[in-house]
């Protein structure tokens, strides 16, 4: 059952169109992450949670260069699908809203196994750690399944839906709930640790670093908690609801709001360092931001992507679709991958803002990307779940130059 916030973020039904989109490009220049940024990125092979790591930075990497993506194999699964699939080893995971959780070969798409369970959905995104698969319900029961063969290990029960993903720093589990509190759970002794209350419903998933987790909701806040303790190091007003996950690169958070803007916020001095609004659309932003290496991207329900720079927060180019976007994009190999309420998949080049491949499927995108051993994870509200190849292929068309203020794609 959706409460206040779905009714808050859903809004009208998502479009499928099957134009593309348009580009616009600011002339200002990047500012390049300086080197000893680098090592503050996750390296990401396969993907274990919602944005492929503790850190929620939704970028990841390729063991070959990047080429034109190829549909590898598709395949139709029960109910439609709004949480973000995880793949670890070669095994995908990811759940419907009809209450089917499934494990396919990363290979063929086969099934290895599948987990009915009656009058429930699984709408928050899985995490997968040393074998276990963990992952809430919209009833309120956080599960844990054996990765191999589905099998329950043991589930604990909250007081309402769970769409928050989870998380974990190796000891312990972290996830929010819509009864407002923040849980955290021990991994060996499988049970509480902590509980701590928030003053609304809990949809995003807890970042972690420095023995701290990092949570936002619906209480406009983010809030810093230490995970050891269980207490709240500091908050501070983000001025918004907010869906969206914290994205962390060193002491700096990036955020969507739900009051239509994106925030970066020093962490540690409890400060917003900048705040980016488009003052002529001015629409909320329910999907989470991916962090480049000079840019954060930030897609919204303007139907944009947005190209922030990352030290000022001033847009460098913007790329228009043809629906509002829910789906939270994925950076890797200088382009990012962004899944449309059109029914499109996009790949853009990240520093220009050029449509260099899509793809048209059969209904509107709310799950986000995930990208595993080189190919790309998605599914789509009609219940289709896609594989495609991103190395290995033809090759990438070469970005076209764009004059300020010039469209990428002309229609």
């Amino acid at each position: 059952m959706r409460t206040l916030i779905l009714s808050l973020l859903a809004g009208s039904t998502l479009l499928t169109v099957s134009l593309l989109g348009i580009s616009y490009w600011n002339s200002t220049s990047a500012v390049t992450a300086k080197k000893e940024e680098a090592t503050l990125f996750t390296k990401v092979l396969d993907w274990t949670s919602f944005r492929g790591g503790d850190l929620l930075q939704g970028r990841a990497d390729l063991s070959k260069p990047l080429t034109k993506p190829k549909l590898r194999w598709a395949k139709p699964l029960k109910g439609p699908i709004e949480g973000t699939a995880a793949s670890v080893n070669g095994v995908v995971y990811v759940g419907t809203l009809d209450g089917v959780f499934y494990a396919l070969s990363l290979k063929d798409g086969e099934q290895i196994w599948k987990k009915s369970i009656e009058n429930v959905g699984f709408a928050a995104s899985p995490l997968i750690y040393k074998g276990v698969v963990y992952v809430g319900d919209d009833f309120g029961t956080f599960h844990a399944f054996n990765a191999k063969d589905g099998k329950k290990l043991w589930e604990i029960q909250t007081d309402a839906e769970i769409y928050s993903p989870a998380t974990t720093d190796g000891k312990n589990l972290l996830f929010g709930s819509y009864d407002g509190y923040l849980y955290c759970l021990d991994i060996k002794k499988r049970e509480q640790r902590w509980k701590i209350e928030t003053d609304g419903q809990l949809h995003s998933s807890p970042a972690i670093i420095d023995g701290k987790t990092f949570v936002t909701g619906c209480d406009q806040k983010l809030r810093i908690i230490d995970i050891q303790s269980g207490k709240e190091a500091g908050s501070m007003e983000l001025g918004g609801h907010t869906a969206a996950s914290p994205a962390i690169l060193g002491d700096k958070i990036y955020i969507g709001t739900m009051s239509n803007q994106v925030l970066s916020v020093d962490w540690k001095k409890l400060e917003v360092e900048w705040r980016f609004e488009d003052q002529k659309r001015r629409f909320p932003f329910y999907a989470s931001c991916a962090i480049g290496d000079s840019f954060v991207y930030a897609a919204g329900r303007d139907k944009t992507v947005h190209a922030l720079d990352i030290k000022t927060g001033q847009r460098k180019w913007f790329y228009r679709t043809r629906a509002r976007i829910e789906s939270s994009p994925v950076y890797l190999s200088n382009s990012v991958i962004v899944a449309g309420g059109d029914g499109n998949l996009y790949l853009l080049d990240a520093e220009k803002g050029t449509n260099r491949w899509s793809y048209k499927s059969g209904s509107s995108f709310m799950a986000s990307p995930a990208v595993a051993r080189d190919r790309l994870l998605i599914g789509d509200e009609d219940g289709k779940f896609y594989c495609f190849d991103l190395v290995g292929g033809e090759k990438l068309e070469t970005p076209k130059s764009i004059e300020p203020g010039k469209k990428s794609d002309k229609k």
